[in-house]
């Protein structure tokens, strides 16, 4: 689910693929360019793209397992009076998204579960690789406080926007959980202000199961750019 930019604040770092050490293969030292300009970069230029059909486009929760997560005591109604003014609405205030029973707009609003129409799935036109593009100005959401989180998502063969998030160093979004009673799911939410036409991107922290070359100052692997991806 991508929401921007108003869920409440939580990072959450990807699992990485699953591969075994025996299958392989040390990339030859002339492909460490070629993965260089295979990483997205500031300025690169998007151009819409259809969504892969290998891939099943969930736009709503998806919870195959029926996992029951804590219960998360809820207020009741937020009692809102602007549907888009997450950072006075009592439920965002306690990572609480809005529903249909706690909301006068039926959670229809900036702190409810819909896909953003803010954004939309580009093709990199220089890496030739996927990737969420804004396709008009977005905001920068308010800070609110942060709790620890630990969580994994397999979204191989399905998921949202979510799914496509590339990595950066220098991020315009981050993961965040929200609840609402015995539900849990993850957002995106931005950071800073993000121009149309810009990747939309997230950092997936230190521990990565590849070389970053982002060429973002204050690049995770700066020191490590002539090294092969793990």
């Amino acid at each position: 689910m991508f929401v921007a930019p108003t869920p409440p604040k939580v990072a959450i770092t990807p699992l990485p693929p699953t591969k075994d050490p025996a299958f392989v293969t040390p990339l030859p030292s002339t492909n460490i360019a070629n993965a260089a300009l295979l990483a997205s970069q500031p300025g690169d230029v998007f151009v819409p793209a259809r969504w892969p059909y290998a891939v099943a486009h969930l736009c709503e929760q998806f919870n195959p397992l029926v996992t029951l997560f804590p219960a998360v005591q809820h207020y009741g109604s937020c009692g809102c009076w602007d549907r888009g003014r997450a950072d006075s609405c009592r439920n965002a205030l306690t990572h609480v998204y809005c529903s249909v029973s706690g909301c006068p707009y039926e959670g229809k609003c900036g702190n409810g579960l819909e896909e953003s129409p803010k954004v939309f799935l580009g093709l990199n036109v220089r890496t030739r690789q996927l990737g969420v593009v804004a396709a008009e100005d977005i905001g920068r959401r308010p800070e609110k406080p942060a709790y620890p989180v630990c969580a994994a998502i397999n979204a191989e063969g399905m998921g949202g926007f979510m799914r496509f998030l590339n990595h950066s160093c220098k991020p315009a979004a981050e993961f965040k959980e929200v609840s609402n009673r015995r539900r849990k799911t993850v957002v995106v939410a931005t950071t800073r202000k993000i121009k149309r036409g810009d990747e939309v991107t997230v950092d997936y922290g230190g521990d990565l199961w590849f070389v970053c070359r982002c060429m973002q100052d204050g690049c995770h692997h700066r020191s490590i750019q002539d090294e092969q991806d793990p």
